[in-house]
């Protein structure tokens, strides 16, 4: 099962959770964004995340910026949200879907994965600086016509170590 769940507008759950996203600092009190710019995210390490029309790019002390899009893995290079998890890694709300970005012993992007809507994950664009993670790790992310919620925590399993395969 996919550990994506999208809340439809309807639902008690998605009322409650655009109410936390209507009340986040960037959101109550907007910085102005230049041009092209849909959201920009500064993480934990001091790693600052812009959110463009052409990808995700990603400004480094003592690095050149550098931009993710598609040939990194992502499904759609307009990025409208970022969000820090627990483990560090970044999640972007694309609109095609959410790509998570694994961060490798906090130096680097190790890889690049897209969830879509074979995932759960509607297919439909997300809104503009509209993700958070709250208090147990859970991210909340609004699409236009969803909330979505997951916990990254419940991406990581044994299962798939234990898995024997027989080649020909």
């Amino acid at each position: 099962s996919s550990p994506f769940y999208a809340y439809r507008w309807d639902e008690p759950e998605a009322v409650n959770f655009q109410q936390m996203l209507d009340n986040m600092p960037e959101i109550t009190n907007p910085e102005p964004l230049g041009r092209h710019v849909n959201c920009k995210y500064t993480d934990s390490r001091g790693w600052t995340w812009t959110g463009l029309y052409n990808g995700v790019q990603l400004d480094r002390p003592g690095h050149k910026p550098y931009l993710f899009s598609v040939k990194d893995g992502m499904l759609n290079d307009m990025v409208h949200s970022v969000v820090e998890d627990d483990f560090h890694d970044i999640w972007a709300g694309t609109s095609y879907g959410i790509c998570h970005f694994f961060i490798k012993d906090n130096k680097d992007v190790s890889r690049v994965e897209s969830y879509y809507d074979r995932d759960n994950v509607p297919n439909e664009s997300f809104v503009n600086r509209r993700a958070i993670k709250l208090n147990d790790g859970t991210i909340v992310m609004q699409s236009l016509d969803h909330i979505v919620t997951f916990n990254p925590h419940h991406f990581h399993t044994d299962s798939m170590s234990r898995m024997v395969l027989y080649p020909k």
